[in-house]
C-alpha cells in the first residue's frame, strides 16, 4: 500500500512540461488527446514535435494558468489602463 496520495494526469488541453533527461531540462507542451486504451497523452511540445507519453513513469508538471489581463473582472484592457 502506498502513502503517497494519486496524482491526477493532465487532461486535454493543460500545458505541462515534460522532462527531457538528457537534456535534463524541462519543455513546454500541451496535451491534445488521450488514447483510451492505454492512458498515454498525445503531447505537442511547443516547438513542433509530437508523441504519446505515459505520464506514469515521465516526470512532468503543470503550467499554471495565467489569467488573462485582457477581460480580468469584467474590465477590458483599455478600461484598465484608463484607471491607471
Amino acid at each position: 500500500m502506498c502513502n503517497e496520495p494519486e496524482r491526477l494526469l493532465p487532461q486535454v488541453n493543460q500545458k505541462v512540461e515534460v522532462l527531457w533527461p538528457k537534456d535534463e531540462k524541462y519543455y513546454p507542451d500541451t496535451i491534445v488527446s488521450i488514447d483510451e486504451a492505454t492512458q498515454k497523452r498525445h503531447i505537442l511540445y511547443d516547438y513542433g514535435d509530437k508523441e504519446f507519453l505515459d505520464f506514469n513513469v515521465e516526470k512532468w508538471r503543470l503550467i499554471p494558468k495565467r489569467p488573462s489581463m485582457v477581460h480580468s473582472n469584467n474590465f477590458t484592457f483599455h478600461q484598465l489602463r484608463k484607471a491607471i
